[in-house]
């Protein structure tokens, strides 16, 4: 296994975002896997949005979500995974690159 987190978090769209950035607030070791330019997100226009002015694309938003969990202190990897499992207690993950993760916890945002 390459590394054990707290929270594996499978989607790098704004629900596995939000979900990073409140498991990194509570001291989680957090690893968000995915790929948010394939988020729907990524090519909406965004407007009429609390805190938004104007209209806002969704990739940026993304990109500012992505730097927000990093800057909170989760990893993230922009990788599809391959094949979930489990060992004991533990989720496992493989993701395309064949790097091999485990999770205490596992939330799919997909």
């Amino acid at each position: 296994m390459d590394s054990l987190f707290d929270v594996v978090i499978i989607g790098a769209g704004p629900a596995g975002l939000q979900a990073a950035v409140h498991a990194v607030r509570k001291k989680a070791t957090v690893l968000v896997l995915g790929r948010p330019e394939r988020s729907s997100l990524h090519g909406a226009h965004v407007e009429n949005y609390l805190c938004v002015d104007g209209v806002s694309l969704g990739g940026d938003m993304l990109a500012t979500g992505l730097a927000q969990v990093r800057r909170f202190g989760a990893e993230t990897l922009a990788e599809d995974v391959l094949h979930l499992g489990t060992s004991g207690d533990l989720f496992e993950v493989t993701v395309e690159s064949g790097s091999r993760f485990q999770g205490r916890s596992l939330v799919v945002c997909t």
